[in-house]
């Protein structure tokens, strides 16, 4: 649980402030533990960025695995629901602060960070 909480820590560091901006005291001291403790978890920051970049990697496989096992949707259709499910997933786990909309390619509004900030944050 430790892992995913240094994670979690970092990824909103890397947001706000970005990578070069963030130091390992700063994911710390949000979480109440020594530096000592994260190099437990993490031998640097780049493992932490390594860590969190392969994590959206395999959500983004296995998403783009559940469309394209669906062999009846038509391959512009299963793009469109690979897209959107993806931004969905984005804007409910919290990726973006502001007030974001998902629009499919009709001019359809799909999704708005203010009906997904209260579902739970999609897991692996």
């Amino acid at each position: 649980m430790q892992r995913e909480s240094i994670l979690d820590a970092a990824s909103s560091f890397f947001i706000e402030k970005g990578f070069g901006g963030t130091n390992i005291n700063d994911i710390a001291d949000k979480l109440g533990m020594t530096r000592t403790a994260v190099y437990y978890y993490f031998p640097s920051k780049e493992s932490i960025l390594e860590a969190l970049t392969e994590e959206v990697t395999q959500q983004a496989s296995k998403l783009a695995r559940t469309i394209s096992d669906r062999a009846e949707l038509p391959p512009d259709e299963a793009l469109r629901q690979l897209i959107v499910r993806h931004a969905t997933r984005n804007i409910s786990g919290g990726q973006f602060e502001e007030d974001c909309e998902v629009w499919d390619a009709t001019g359809r509004l799909v999704a708005q960070s203010r009906q997904l900030a209260l579902l739970p944050r999609p897991t692996a």
